[in-house]
């Protein structure tokens, strides 16, 4: 998402629906907040900013986006005021994803949903969870560049960050009844900051452990995925490796799980899996979405960017579990990421300590460029 200054569209259509949101800017100053009219304008502007170019005018316009969130008030619990409530979060959701915005509606409406979450507690309305998981999802939306996600991130207090994570793992005991949706998406984004790594990695609290079993498949696909996806995040720094690995979280059965199927393996090769790993039934399915594959494979190759990494996979038999995923795979870019990890894994250690930790192998840019050429060409061919 950009924030740069909205591009302009064709001026005549610009004018127009420019003039028809100083029109509604107008109609609901003058309103009162729960007069009827209110809800049906709100409702309208709701369907309205499904279009693109609705949500584009709307994301560069000061004055509308002034107004609406002006309107927020979750302290009141009446239904009339629960149900505009509902249609401004589900606006600013709308235009909150535009690609292109006026900075100055970026920095208003960011400075306004922070402002929420950091009293949310005081908010009457933010105990219900359905709201709450709207303004998750705007700051999602205002958090996909890493200068956006600091700022996002440090007005709100560490603790309120720790709390919602363990409100978002106990509110989800039970998959076929979701809540929070949005919230593993915001925590992705925020991940790109080594600060928020930091906190979700923190040895002394349950933070990352309360996050890892939504990897499992009975979770919703955005939800595993966004988990997937903070969990590659958090093995970037080889720092963390050794506890990552270690019993402390069990990050390798957690990341080798969803790759797994029902294949049979002899005592030996089950013997060196994880425990979690062993014996899996016949109607073990892997995760379905390639991309998401891909994910798990991401992490497991920075995994074995350090000696203690690829000693711990080949201990634990991880290449058991990717021999038959490569197997059994028919996407090509998966087959390239899983080739990717098993290639360190079955390949002798390098006798000279500074080639042992691979992120500090300098790889000349000419070889690196004919490297991503090869990869490309694979996958066309396949």
């Amino acid at each position: 998402m950009s924030t740069s200054e909205a591009s302009p569209m064709e001026p005549s259509k610009a004018k127009a629906e420019s003039d028809t949101l100083e029109e509604l800017v107008g109609l609901l100053k003058s309103l009162a907040p729960k007069h009827p009219l209110v809800a049906v304008a709100l409702k309208s502007l709701a369907t309205a900013t499904c279009s693109t170019s609705t949500l584009t005018a709307v994301a560069s316009h000061l004055p509308i986006a002034t107004q609406l969130l002006q309107m927020l008030n979750l302290d009141d619990e009446t239904p009339i005021n629960l149900s505009n409530q509902q249609c401004l979060l589900q606006i600013i959701i709308n235009y909150s994803s535009a690609d292109r915005w006026s900075e100055a509606v970026f920095q208003l409406t960011r400075e306004k949903m922070c402002c929420l979450l950091v009293h949310h507690s005081d908010k009457a309305l933010l105990k219900n969870y359905a709201l709450l998981d709207k303004v998750f999802a705007v700051l999602s939306n205002l958090t996909r560049k890493q200068l956006d996600a600091l700022a996002v991130y440090r007005p709100i207090p560490e603790e309120d960050l720790r709390k919602f994570i363990a409100m978002f793992d106990s509110a989800n005991c039970d998959p076929t009844k979701p809540q929070l949706q949005f919230f593993p998406s915001l925590l992705v984004n925020l991940s790109a900051l080594s600060e928020f790594r930091r906190l979700v990695m923190d040895k002394q609290r349950l933070v990352l452990q309360r996050l890892l079993p939504f990897m499992d498949m009975k979770f919703s696909l955005a939800v595993r995925g966004a988990v997937m996806r903070l969990v590659r995040n958090c093995v970037f720094d080889p720092d963390d490796h050794q506890w990552l690995l270690g019993p402390d979280v069990s990050l390798l059965a957690h990341l080798l799980l969803p790759l797994a199927g029902p294949e049979d393996f002899d005592e030996e090769e089950n013997h060196k899996l994880p425990i979690d790993l062993q014996y899996l039934p016949a109607e073990k399915q892997r995760e379905p979405d390639a991309d998401l594959r891909i994910t798990l494979l991401e992490a497991l190759l920075q995994l074995c960017c350090t000696e203690y990494g690829r000693s711990f996979l080949r201990d634990n038999g991880a290449y058991y579990i990717l021999r038959e995923l490569h197997e059994w795979e028919k996407n090509a870019a998966a087959r390239i990421a899983c080739e990717n990890v098993v290639d360190p894994l079955i390949s002798d250690e390098p006798d000279q300590a500074h080639l042992k930790d691979l992120k500090q192998i300098d790889i000349p840019q000419d070889l690196a460029r004919k490297f991503e050429d090869m990869k490309r060409q694979l996958a066309e061919d396949s």
